[in-house]
């Protein structure tokens, strides 16, 4: 079995706001992610997070899939921005 890349080399984020912890499986036209809710983490009350940080989270596996797809192709993963979301 091949190993998944590592994460933080396909999201351009960094320390502490890289909130995925590693890409479980992938396939053309998917990702699937891991997140850990650590208890030293910056967004964690009491073992729980914020329901608006799913956007984020989301926003983050889409990165990890866009930078798989610029890998595939010898690009380098490129930052994107999320413009925004409704409701």
């Amino acid at each position: 079995m091949i190993e998944p890349p590592v994460i933080s080399d396909l999201v351009p984020h960094a320390g502490r706001m890289l909130l995925l912890e590693r890409l479980l499986d992938s396939g053309a036209d998917y990702v699937t992610c891991e997140v850990l809710v650590r208890a030293d983490g910056m967004f964690d009350r009491d073992g729980r997070v914020p329901a608006w940080l799913g956007v984020e989270y989301m926003a983050q596996t889409i990165a990890a899939y866009s930078g798989l797809q610029a890998q595939a192709s010898g690009q380098p993963v490129r930052l994107g921005f999320l413009l925004g979301s409704r409701r």
